[in-house]
């Protein structure tokens, strides 16, 4: 494996602001990261806000949850650190999604890895990774596929069929062994051949089959995956954690006015910056979710006073009964994609997050919120991106004469098809074309002369044999596409591996092909590239 590393934008006018060093883009957070010095005080804060006492009781739980999940053995010496007074840690995390949803999130993982024993060495203290599983998320959809290339060269989806009830956390939801079974048989029809693809099935079917749902399934098998670059793992929605986040959410409850007004602020001062705020929000939403039952519903402010309204059901419920809830039952409330960040700088010692563009983004905007929290925001990496490059569809390129660049092109089909004829098929449309406009054009004068209203008559004619034409033009490229059956499916195999569904690779697939074709070598081998000086890793096989 070559691996290629180059400076890529991220397509996030903020983030690549950040990037690039723009004072007034840097001016929203709390620390500039762009050299190591930031570490010093951003660690001092953190000694300063962190609950010591609640440290014992964090490295149990999380050891708890390590051997239900079955890393706890690659777990353990981090554990050990954690355990330590003082210990860091370098958080990242991702939605729960099938078979760990988009490769990013490996990268996420390897990202964080990586971060964590460099800033170790800067500071000469402990610092360990902590993958927080943003389980509460109820956004289905979204998490409920994973793509993949076939054996064939197509892209695959593997989707959960049954369904949980409306707004149910994507994290709770136990995928039945029918389901399981029925998407493990066609990941073993359809995984492209490798030395490694049986490994691949036999981990996603052990991660899911012995755990209990999709946010412990995902967390075993990205463990699988990742052993050679172990990391901690967090579900929130465990209550011996949830515990352990009672300040955060009894802080909003005690003054819910002050969050909704501080995500306001937040989304102003972005504005003012002359960018778009990264996330919408309900203008009454106190940035806290009510968990009952399998139900995940939003807190807003209520037009009464010391009263929050539950919006999904209209129920109103005091402030003092949400606070005696939240001390009887603290795994029953949920921060927001705009709180969640709070949550975890009470639950860890975070020193700094590790997200992808959107992320940088959206914390841009959260200034104010920290800030009502009596907290900073934590200082922000731009995780590791990548691209797998694989030896059959580099020689593609090569043979056809394609730069990466020109794979999102939609055209590009239709022109190697044109190429396949000789004389090229969009230069004898173009003659043809030409050739009925001159003969309209020739016999103008002669209609004319009877009626010059003709001229319109002529017009139209003119332009329905132009659009017959074309029409023409595209039944000759369905039939050069079934005449020349090995260009349409090299080009299949091209936009599946590199511009799947019309996006970026490692925001669709899923690692499923590229570890069943490669292992899982190059993770640990990727992570010594996780902070070179340019953003955008290619992986050559």
């Amino acid at each position: 494996m070559d691996i290629d590393c180059r400076v890529q934008p991220t397509g996030n006018a903020l983030t690549d602001a950040c990037l690039d060093g723009n004072s007034e883009a840097l001016s929203l957070y709390d620390y500039d990261t762009r050299d190591d010095r930031f570490a010093v005080r951003r660690a001092s804060d953190v000694d300063g806000l962190y609950d010591e006492t609640q440290r014992p009781l964090l490295v149990e739980a999380l050891r708890a949850y390590a051997g239900e999940i079955g890393t706890l053995e690659t777990a353990e010496p981090l554990l050990q650190k954690l355990a330590q007074p003082g210990c860091l840690t370098v958080v990242t995390g991702q939605q729960a999604g099938l078979f760990t949803g988009p490769s990013y999130t490996v990268y996420k993982a390897i990202s964080t890895v990586s971060l964590a024993k460099r800033l170790e060495r800067v500071l000469s203290r402990p610092v360990v990774p902590v993958f927080w599983i943003a389980a509460e998320d109820h956004d289905f959809d979204e998490a409920a596929s994973a793509y993949y290339v076939t054996r064939h060269g197509n892209l695959g989806r593997a989707v959960i069929k049954d369904r949980p009830a409306l707004r149910t956390p994507v994290g709770q939801h136990v995928i039945s062994d029918r389901d399981l079974d029925r998407l493990i048989q066609e990941l073993s029809a359809d995984l492209p051949d490798g030395l490694y693809r049986e490994d691949v099935i036999e981990a996603v079917s052990r991660a899911y089959r012995e755990t209990g749902n999709m946010a412990d399934g995902f967390a075993a098998l990205l463990g699988i995956w990742l052993q050679g670059t172990p990391m901690l793992y967090v579900n929130p929605l465990r209550p011996d954690l949830r515990a352990l986040m009672r300040p955060a959410f009894s802080s909003v409850l005690e003054q819910p006015e002050r969050f909704v007004q501080a995500a306001r602020e937040g989304a102003q001062q972005v504005r003012a910056k002359g960018y778009t705020p990264q996330v919408e929000f309900h203008d009454k939403h106190t940035l806290l979710y009510l968990i009952h039952g399998q139900t995940r519903s939003a807190l807003d402010l209520s037009d009464q006073p010391q009263t929050l309204v539950v919006r999904d059901s209209n129920e109103s419920l005091s402030r003092s009964s949400l606070q005696s809830r939240l001390q009887e039952r603290p795994q029953d409330f949920s921060g927001g994609v705009l709180y969640r960040p709070v949550t975890q700088d009470v639950l860890l010692p975070v020193l700094a997050y590790v997200g992808g563009a959107a992320e940088v983004a959206y914390h841009g905007m959260m200034g104010p919120i920290f800030h009502a929290a009596g907290r900073k925001v934590p200082p922000l990496y731009l995780r590791m991106r990548a691209l797998h490059l694989p030896s059959g569809v580099a020689r593609t390129l090569e043979a056809f004469g394609v730069g990466l660049d020109q794979v999102s092109d939609p055209t590009l089909l239709q022109d190697w098809l044109r190429r396949e004829v000789n004389p090229p098929l969009a230069e004898r449309v173009a003659s043809l074309q030409q050739a009925v406009a001159a003969l309209i054009d020739e016999s103008a004068d002669y209609f004319l002369q009877l009626d010059p209203l003709l001229q319109k008559s002529l017009d139209k004619t003119k332009r329905s044999l132009s659009h017959s034409v074309g029409k023409l033009e595209g039944k000759a490229l369905s039939a050069l596409g079934r005449k020349h059956r090995e260009t349409v499916e090299a080009h299949t195999k091209l936009t599946a591996w590199l511009y799947p569904n019309h996006h970026e690779q490692e925001r669709l697939l899923s690692p499923l092909s590229m570890i069943a074709k490669y292992g899982t070598d190059w993770v640990a081998e990727l992570a010594e590239f996780a902070w070179t000086s340019e953003n955008l890793v290619m992986l050559k096989w």
